[in-house]
């Protein structure tokens, strides 16, 4: 459930960190998961004001993007949906353990490039993403969707 909202001009952390300063001057709890779109200025802030609170990063954007991604590297159709069914197959890991297992078995099968790509937003996944972290709170794991911040999306 969306908490708060800002209308912004700019992605900027100086604009994000007076918003979360304000933020943290009236939530009554210490510590809350915030749902970003991986957006670094938005992440770097609420790290500043809530250095003790988990970032966890929506799945339609981490899949948007590789999904951008790999059109920009020229993969088929075919490639995309393999590529992008093996993302949320890791996504869904119970743990980072079977998250690095599994990873094992299915990097013998992709490209170069997209190894390349993955290597890009493995931490993403691992510390912000990943079934494991998103399951520590109550109502806010998705076993279909993961977890999204379509209800903030829809005010952009």
């Amino acid at each position: 459930m969306p908490v708060a909202f800002l209308i912004h001009g700019r992605k900027k952390e100086k604009v994000h960190s007076k918003f979360f300063d304000f933020v943290s001057s009236v939530l009554n709890r210490k510590c809350v998961p915030f749902v970003t779109d991986r957006e670094p200025g938005l992440s770097n802030a609420i790290e500043k004001n809530f250095p003790n609170c988990d970032i966890i990063m929506c799945w339609n954007h981490l899949i948007g993007n590789a999904k951008f991604n790999l059109q920009k590297m020229g993969a088929d159709q075919t490639n995309i949906t393999f590529y992008l069914s093996n993302i949320r197959e890791l996504l869904r890991c119970e743990s980072d353990e079977e998250f690095k297992e599994k990873k094992q078995l299915l990097i013998v099968k992709w490209s170069k490039p997209f190894v390349t790509y993955f290597n890009k937003i493995e931490k993403d996944i691992l510390y912000h993403c990943g079934k494991w972290i998103i399951s520590k709170y109550d109502n806010l794991y998705d076993p279909f969707s993961g977890v999204t911040n379509n209800p903030c999306e829809i005010f952009s």
